[in-house]
């Protein structure tokens, strides 16, 4: 019933409460930046952009430029299906975060606090482990069988700091959200950040996700890290020490 009412926007968020005369106003109450759309909660919001980073499920980049969670779920069966990936476990798994989000949510807004990215993942995992242990049925069925929770990690050099970093970008407003993800070699998630931002352009977003993720190891003193982004262009740029006019200034400071 919860993905069924997300992927058909009846989630009574405040951008839906606000078109039906109930609430002031429809801007997001935790970023005061964007309306808080169903996608915008789920998905989009500065705070949710750092759960799904520190998920380790590698899927947080198939939401940009999608509209609506349906969009978006539609991207990501595509995307288990092309890489042979196991399509029940993928969505079971999801379901989980989202539902997650929602209910972390909600208890913000009731509590009059603001979320918590990292406590919001650790009863996320809790969750799926108790339902593992107790057959406790998951927020979309099973066929059956219970899914394997094991996450993908690349494993980091001992003694090293990984920062997983990304950023959405939303061409109508220019704004978007980048965050960073620390984990230790262990996959132990160490430390969340995130914040909105002003960029001209997706690959501008993407920079300034990098050069954020180097000032946090510079202001916190990282001895050794080993900094991971999905935009092949960017990494490709800072590799070889090239430069494009979109983000020369960013690249500049990320390459000294």
């Amino acid at each position: 019933m919860f993905l069924w009412k997300a992927c058909n926007e009846a989630l009574p968020v405040k951008a839906s409460l606000f078109r039906r005369h109930i609430a002031p106003d429809p801007v997001c109450f935790i970023c005061n930046q964007d309306e808080e759309s169903v996608y915008h909660l789920l998905l989009g919001c500065p705070w949710t952009r750092a759960v799904w980073l520190s998920s380790q499920l590698h899927v947080q980049h198939l939401h940009q430029g999608s509209l609506t969670v349906k969009d978006w779920l539609t991207q990501l069966v595509i995307r288990l299906q092309e890489n042979s990936e196991d399509l029940s476990r993928g969505l079971t798994i999801v379901a989980y975060y989202l539902w997650g989000i929602w209910k972390e949510r909600n208890e913000c807004h009731f509590q009059q606090r603001p979320p918590d990215p990292l406590g919001t993942t650790i009863r996320i995992r809790a969750s799926m482990l108790n339902g593992m242990e107790d057959n406790t049925p998951s927020p979309i069925p099973t066929q059956g069988r219970k899914p394997n929770y094991q996450a993908r990690w690349d494993v980091p050099p001992p003694w090293t700091l990984k920062l997983n970093v990304d950023a959405t970008y939303f061409k109508e407003t220019c704004k978007g959200s980048i965050a960073v993800v620390v984990f230790d070699e262990k996959g132990t998630n160490v430390l969340s950040h995130s914040k909105t931002i002003w960029a001209a352009s997706p690959l501008a977003a993407e920079a300034l996700a990098v050069r954020e993720a180097l000032l946090l190891a510079m202001n916190l003193e990282l001895p050794k890290i080993y900094l991971v982004s999905d935009c092949l262009n960017l990494v490709s740029l800072i590799r070889e020490r090239r430069t494009d006019w979109k983000v020369e200034a960013v690249l500049r400071d990320i390459q000294d």
